[in-house]
């Protein structure tokens, strides 16, 4: 789905990722004494240039790209995968600052030896980069500090085709101290959700058959080999706490919650403004098993959002005071090869950001991905043309920044009263055969028509498109739709309603 946000909400967004993660002390001198907005310069180059999947399409205006990743940290089951990845582009010659969220589950190949590679999820690249035990053949570049990084923006690029000029990971856990030393956050949960399968930490090989409930947590001892993390008070109260204290009742639990009651506990987040500290914050964004909001792509928008309330408390009124005492505590679980002249390049020209376009989009399963499961039996997302095919995603993506690029692949609606019958089902399979990624609908736009009518909602769409979808059975195109910058912007790019 496409979004036009606030430049005030996206501004602050980019502020905290590129210049509180930099944990450059000296430039939020200097921020204090400019305005809250600024320019990303598009001088900066990096030392390697990544070669992206070729497109046919022209290449993108010049501009500078960050790719921002967030990983669990020590004590989080997979710790060094970048379940968080969020693309930021801005090009100065269209005015456009674009934000791509990409899902943790889209299934790449990752090349790390300059061969074969290996095949997994993109959330693994950096971990690849970083691990110098159990891949050893990396090629040069992926090795050292920047390794993980290098590595990480190389798959970006293949997938987006865009080139990008730094890196910048920051370790979650690091980000509860921090949120504490603000005073913790205000979050809009939108959707109230409860989690019944949160893991607690330390307790991963705990066996619930010798577990007292309510009993405090025995603390480890570097004499039993178990982990410092299991030492922890205990303040995480876990399903079988609840059971105990009949405030739970088991038989409504399913799974590993059912088989394992005392490593997991339960969250709920009532909707609305909430205020939390840093330990709550880091469970919110963490939570995956809500029937609610359970999934990654819901999980990387509550991660934005409290990105989002961090930078917005640090640059309040009477909070920039407390951005020293926020870098120097979430130093250390930077990794970046974000410069000094990066920097110190963006300063000069902090008053254009108002008259940019900001824009917030997501590789979904709502528009050019597919999901499914691997071979192996892991869930997996994969482009609608098929896996390693970004032809889409490039010409997509281009077209959001780009003017001049049209768009080849648009996200087109069926809309049916009846979408079992075979004519939506023949008219779907010969769209998706063309590679438009197709979703059929049960009729809701209430719209009479005696004849297929197709409805433009996106002005870019290249003429060619219109005319292969027109020859498909006669489908007579109808008014356009002006592609309005609000919250209203339908997903798709074209709707085709079929008659009764």
């Amino acid at each position: 789905m496409l979004k036009y946000v606030s430049k005030r909400q996206w501004v602050l967004i980019l502020l905290s990722g590129l210049f509180i993660f930099s944990a450059c002390f000296f430039f939020i001198m200097l921020l204090s004494r400019t305005t809250s907005t600024f320019h990303l310069s598009s001088t900066s180059h990096t030392d390697r240039t990544p070669t992206p999947t070729p497109t046919p399409q022209p290449t993108p205006n010049p501009g500078f790209t960050v790719l921002l990743m967030g990983d669990g940290g020590i004590g989080h089951d997979g710790g060094a995968l970048t379940d968080t990845m969020l693309l930021v582009r801005i090009v100065d010659a269209t005015k456009t600052i674009l934000m791509l969220s990409i899902p943790r589950d889209l299934w790449v190949n990752i090349p790390y030896d300059g061969g074969e590679g290996v095949n997994g999820k993109i959330n693994s690249a950096y971990a690849i980069g970083i691990d110098a035990h159990n891949y050893k053949n990396k090629l040069s570049q992926y090795t050292g500090a920047s390794g993980g990084g290098a590595l990480a923006k190389d798959v970006v690029t293949a997938v987006t085709g865009l080139p990008i000029d730094r890196y910048l990971t920051i370790d979650f856990s690091g980000f509860e101290q921090a949120i504490d030393t603000i005073g913790g956050v205000d979050i809009n949960v939108t959707t109230a959700f409860t989690d019944y399968e949160y893991p607690i930490a330390g307790r991963e090989d705990l066996d619930c058959r010798t577990y007292t409930p309510n009993a405090p947590f025995p603390s480890a001892s570097p004499s039993d080999g178990q982990s410092p993390l299991v030492a922890q008070e205990q303040s995480e109260i876990s399903l079988a706490d609840l059971i105990a204290q009949g405030k739970l009742d088991a038989s409504t639990l399913t799974d590993l919650p059912a088989q394992f009651p005392c490593r997991y506990e339960l969250l709920h987040f009532d909707a609305g403004l909430q205020h939390m500290d840093g330990a709550t914050a880091l469970k919110f964004v963490r939570s995956r098993h809500s029937a609610q909001q359970g999934n990654d792509f819901y999980r990387g928008s509550r991660q934005r959002q409290l990105i989002e309330a961090v930078a917005t408390k640090l640059f309040s009124l009477g909070e920039v005071s407390k951005i020293p005492q926020f870098i120097a505590t979430v130093r250390s679980h930077i990794d970046t090869d974000v410069r000094a002249t990066d920097i110190l390049s963006f300063l000069p020209r902090a008053r254009d950001l108002h008259s940019y376009t900001i824009v917030q989009t997501a590789l979904t399963t709502d528009n050019y991905l597919n999901q499914g499961y691997t071979s192996g039996g892991q869930f997996e997302l994969v482009p609608t043309l098929g896996e390693g095919q970004y032809t889409a995603i490039h010409n997509w993506i281009g077209s959001l920044i780009t003017p001049s690029i049209s768009l080849q692949y648009p996200i087109i609606e069926v809309d049916s009263t009846n979408p079992k019958a075979s004519a939506s089902a023949s008219l779907v399979s010969s769209l998706e055969g063309l590679g438009f990624p197709t979703k059929v609908l049960s009729s809701s736009s209430k719209q009479a028509t005696t004849s297929a009518t197709l409805l433009i909602q996106n002005s870019h769409i290249d003429s060619s498109v219109l005319e292969k979808i027109e020859q498909l059975g006669g489908i007579t195109p109808s008014f356009m739709e002006k592609n309005i910058k609000s919250s209203l912007i339908p997903i798709s790019d074209l709707k085709i309603l079929l008659p009764e």
